[in-house]
């Protein structure tokens, strides 16, 4: 019956839209690298230093030819301001991690 096809067309679409991949925002973004440094500090390939970061900027930028967010730490020092990027895909996998 017509009926039924259209309503299974429409379950589809239902479905579909829970599981849709959502951009994350400025905000959310600095969480998450914020989360993968803390990550990255308890494994020590990281030094303790960073978790207390006072400047945290998130840019979105084109990276290898993919929009990405760029989240920078930044940390002063006397001397000198060292910078660790994170990066993320717009929608809040990480990518990878540098100084």
């Amino acid at each position: 019956s017509r009926s039924s096809a259209a309503s299974d067309v429409y379950k589809r679409q239902d479905h579909g839209e829970a599981f849709k991949i959502v951009d994350i925002t400025k905000e959310q973004a600095i969480v998450m690298a914020l989360h993968k440094v803390n990550e990255q500090i308890e494994s020590n390939e990281l030094d303790s230093s960073w978790s207390s970061v006072n400047s945290k900027t998130a840019v979105f930028e084109r990276v290898n030819g993919r929009q990405s967010w760029k989240v920078s730490f930044t940390q002063l020092d006397n001397t000198k301001a060292e910078i660790l990027n994170v990066f993320l895909t717009k929608t809040g996998e990480f990518i990878s991690i540098s100084k």
